[in-house]
């Protein structure tokens, strides 16, 4: 949403941005929190961390607006159960257990050296593999999957169906990039030429969003402002309500929202039938993220304390759960200091306080039938009734994919091609390369 209306501003549209909360940027939430008496700890909370070299389109409206890039770190370590033991650390090959260590480090590499072979050779073949079956194609046991991989994917995104039913491309591209020997998202195996696979806004998401902010002109953004059905007239405008008051007639409308928020919003909208039923397509899980500085969700042995710990826990009936906690104080640059700032992401059963922030982030599987479907079928309908879908879901997942989305729909509503002549070299240069990359797509 952020990005629709910074590049409509910029293609010399007027525009309204309804904000629901009190910020702009949605799942990039940075929170500020005052701990002791040398000020405040900023560290986000939903966006923390982009892979190198990737983020493209993101990196550009950060390029815009002088906004740093810090290098950042994957150090993970998981454990399994509630004393602790041991199951895999990516940064102390000691931590694989002994018995199996030396048979681990030749599957780490065996499945590195796919991955790259894989998604060199294209991905038409990989989007439409299961990765379940992907791995029994190559012979990668259960035992692999639940002690090396699941920890490592745990951390880049949450999915309902869980990984073996993912697209097979989607996974492997957090392992393969193109040139070798730079092993994408993920360094499974030692750091090469001492360079982090990742990065974080210096200053946390709210810098660009602040940036953004002041672009698209604080007096058009109305924060707080719930959207509750918009509305098709006769005369083909678009009516915005919020409850009974009317927010604005408008030419176009541009829906940056989940799938569903957006079904029930257009309900009263002349939008394409088949629309609707894209729309309910999109499944989505929710998970509970909490800020606080209760140290008992860190491993109990110091030794094995990374800077995202996993931990696996079997329930009294036998279901799995995961937590994974984050030193998200360390991650942001403000050291060991007490009370330190931890990040935990599960549905937990207890926490003690204090708990600065929580928050249930929602989503969106991206299963083979959501690919099929959002690629090959949305494209001919959205749009319709002058009302644009333009949440991530519309393209793949994550936040480059919503800059994308974004992108795409403030073409279809109408931009000029060149930016307003009041904008820097910085900002005509993101303006044009946006366009040229997702325009007419």
């Amino acid at each position: 949403g952020s990005t629709a209306a910074w590049l409509l501003k910029m293609g010399g549209r007027d525009v309204v941005l309804f904000e629901a909360e009190d910020y702009l940027g949605g799942h990039a939430y940075t929170h500020q929190t005052a701990v002791d008496d040398d000020g405040t700890r900023d560290v986000d909370m939903g966006f923390i961390f982009g892979k190198a070299g990737g983020y493209a389109d993101l990196c550009l409206l950060m390029t815009a607006y002088g906004i740093e890039r810090v290098e950042s770190s994957l150090q993970l370590c998981s454990t399994d159960g509630e004393e602790g033991e041991r199951r895999f650390c990516n940064f102390k090959p000691e931590a694989l257990p002994a018995s199996s260590s030396a048979r681990w480090q030749k599957e780490i590499a065996r499945f590195i050296e796919l991955a790259q072979a894989s998604w060199s050779r294209g991905r038409l073949l990989g989007i439409l593999i299961p990765f379940g079956i992907w791995l029994r194609m190559h012979g990668f046991d259960d035992e692999f999957l639940e002690c090396i991989l699941q920890p490592t994917l745990s951390l880049l995104f949450v999915t309902k169906l869980g990984v073996r039913q993912q697209p097979t491309a989607a996974v492997l591209d957090y392992f393969a990039t193109n040139p070798p020997p730079h092993n994408g998202w993920i360094f499974l195996r030692k750091k090469e030429e001492g360079k982090q696979p990742v990065w974080r806004i210096k200053g946390g998401s709210r810098v660009l969003y602040g940036a953004l902010r002041q672009a698209i002109g604080p007096e058009r953004i109305l924060f707080n402002t719930r959207v509750t059905k918009v509305v098709s007239r006769v005369d083909g405008q678009l009516e915005v309500m919020a409850g009974g008051t009317n927010l604005g007639i408008f030419s176009e409308v541009i829906m940056a929202t989940h799938a569903d928020t957006s079904l029930q919003l257009l309900d009263q909208a002349r939008i394409h039938p088949l629309s609707r039923w894209l729309l309910s397509q999109v499944d989505y899980t929710s998970v509970q993220v909490h800020l606080h500085s209760d140290e008992t969700f860190l491993p109990s042995n110091e030794r094995w304390r990374a800077l995202y710990n996993l931990r696996f826990i079997t329930g009294s009936d036998g279901t799995r759960r995961m937590e994974m906690s984050g030193r998200i104080q360390q991650l942001f640059g403000y050291g060991g200091t007490a009370p330190e700032l931890l990040l935990t992401v599960g549905n937990l059963s207890a926490l003690s306080p204090p708990i600065y922030k929580s928050f249930v982030w929602a989503h969106h599987t991206f299963d083979l039938w959501q690919v099929v479907l959002m690629r090959a079928m949305l494209p001919w309908v959205n749009g319709c009734g002058r009302v644009h879908l333009a949440g991530s879901w519309t393209v793949d997942t994550g936040h480059n994919s919503a800059v994308q989305a974004g992108t795409r729909a403030a073409c279809a509503a109408g931009l000029r091609p060149a930016a307003s002549h009041q904008a820097s070299e910085r900002e005509r240069h993101a303006f044009e390369m946006l366009l040229r990359l997702h325009c007419n797509k």
